[in-house]
């Protein structure tokens, strides 16, 4: 019995090899030709399940995946609440073929994904990330008698968020979810005014 003379690219697996023997007798060669198995690791964050499925199957963990070449590939995304997807990197080069135009980034939340044919191990980083809100705060003077005159709300009232700066048009940025907010709302007693609504919407 001869052995196949080469460099495996991995334990028992050639690409490439010479076998050299001396002919005394009639001979049978027998070779076995296997379709090469990759790999595909997954490295992500705090936030998210990233899951994997060659065509033909479910999605699966990483690790339960083994791929041939030609092998057709994809992957499925998923925030968990008050996450989003932020980032995709396949072997280390950011892929952003996955985001969707005129979505908001907090609603990034499940993608599935095709990586296409493999030729290769797979290695991905998917990064979650911690949504961020915003607090549009309005008010208004209901004043008959004053509403013209006292046009600043500094006038008639103030509201504030503790710990935060608004821009000119009461916008209020930079709100991790899960954030504790205080408001504090105060009218000015001395010129009569008083808070008659407080109300605040969710979208």
């Amino acid at each position: 019995t001869q052995t196949l003379i080469g460099t495996p690219i991995v334990t028992g697996e050639y690409t490439l090899g010479v076998l050299q023997i001396h002919i005394s007798h009639d001979t049978t060669l027998d070779v076995t030709f296997s379709p090469m198995v990759y790999s595909i690791t997954i490295n992500e964050s705090l936030g998210g399940q990233t899951l994997v499925r060659k065509e033909g199957s479910m999605y699966d963990q990483a690790k339960n995946v083994k791929l041939g070449e030609g092998d057709h590939v994809s992957i499925k995304m998923s925030a968990q609440k008050g996450y989003h997807i932020q980032e995709l990197r396949v072997n280390g080069v950011v892929d952003n073929g996955w985001k969707v135009e005129n979505v908001s980034a907090n609603d990034l939340t499940e993608i599935y994904y095709d990586l296409g044919v493999v030729t290769g191990n797979i290695s991905l980083r998917v990064v979650y990330a911690i949504n961020e809100y915003q607090i549009q705060v309005n008010v208004s003077n209901q004043s008959p008698n004053f509403n013209t005159i006292d046009v600043d709300s500094n006038t008639y009232g103030v509201v504030s968020i503790t710990g935060y700066q608004s821009d000119a048009n009461g916008l209020y940025q930079g709100f991790s979810h899960g954030s504790n907010v205080k408001f504090a709302v105060t009218p000015r007693t001395g010129r009569g005014y008083y808070i008659a609504r407080f109300e605040i919407q969710y979208y």
